[in-house]
């Protein structure tokens, strides 16, 4: 059987649609010879009769109309991918591939995604929800153009843009005996009720240091989660001393908050922009991270706890 072209299917769709050989041979440019030939090959090479020849009328066999409606959406796909290469090679369109954290997706991803998709309509952006970690797995191989995430400067293999500082906050209840200091020393914090963050968010990641760094061990961990919200409101209650990083705070909250020390100095580190060093930067990625750098320079999450002295 010789396999099927798309120029015996443009041929097959003209004689069908017109049910007339000499109206599709005028449509395609050909003599009528020529497309009655093509269309007695293509029934001798599938096997089955594509028309009724009832004197100068043809009609459409039952399977003639079932693979005319699959002829014309082969051929629509084929205009659609000759389009979109098209456009690929001009320029005029791409794919951009984003990843981002929860955190980012519930606060400042979206209106700044939206702002950038009115700019660009012509790109295409598909957005992968992820931790820290599998943001870096899936840039470095290749799955993701750019990643939204803390930052990863240690790391040889990725570029980064910082976009704004995160600060380690500790929410204390009013009532609290450590509520009337200005700060918490990760000392404090050794035999306190604590209320944390899943292992491996960046508060953790952040407050596990410090403490490796001092030689302590916290003691007392009521709770872990993945929201915010639910370890705030258990603080504000007096449940224990919520832990998270200050972007965190979507409003804020009926207690104390106070930045989280190591021997004097702020814990904190940098929400950024990342992108595989090694790719070429394109011009989607760059306009994209200019646009985030722009819009967090004139707001972004958790600034009212953004304490000064940061890394």
């Amino acid at each position: 059987m010789t396999p099927l072209t798309l120029a015996d299917l443009r041929v097959f769709c003209a004689v069908a649609e017109t049910l007339s050989v000499t109206q599709a041979a005028q449509l395609l440019y050909r003599t009528q010879p020529a497309v009655s030939r093509q269309i007695a090959e293509m029934e001798k090479d599938l096997g089955v009769s594509l028309f009724f020849r009832r004197g100068r009328r043809l009609e459409l066999t039952p399977a003639g109309e079932e693979l005319l409606g699959r002829s014309q959406a082969l051929l629509e796909d084929a205009g659609d991918l000759t389009k979109r290469a098209q456009q690929l090679a001009t320029g005029n369109t791409s794919v951009l591939r984003i990843g981002a954290m929860a955190s980012a997706l519930e606060s400042f991803f979206p209106s700044l995604l939206l702002a950038f998709a009115r700019e660009w309509p012509n790109v295409t952006i598909r957005v992968v929800e992820a931790d820290a970690p599998e943001l870096v797995h899936l840039l470095e191989t290749g799955q993701l153009d750019l990643a939204l995430t803390r930052d990863y400067m240690t790391s040889p293999t990725l570029a980064t843009t910082r976009l704004f500082p995160m600060s380690l906050i500790a929410v204390v209840a009013a009532s609290h005996r450590l509520a009337g200091k200005e700060t918490l020393g990760v000392q404090d914090l050794e035999r306190e009720p604590l209320l944390l963050m899943h292992p491996g968010s960046a508060s953790r990641v952040l407050l596990s240091r410090a403490c490796q760094a001092e030689g302590l061990t916290l003691r007392d961990i009521r709770m872990e989660s993945r929201t915010t919200n639910a370890l705030v409101t258990l603080a504000e209650g007096g449940f224990g001393i919520a832990v998270a990083m200050s972007t965190l705070l979507s409003h804020p909250p009926k207690a104390r908050v106070m930045p989280v020390h190591l021997r004097g100095e702020h814990l904190g580190i940098w929400y950024s922009a990342i992108w595989l060093r090694r790719r070429t930067v394109s011009i989607h990625v760059d306009a994209f991270v200019k646009a985030a750098r722009q819009r967090m320079k004139e707001h972004f999450p958790g600034e009212g706890y953004a304490f000064p002295g940061l890394p």
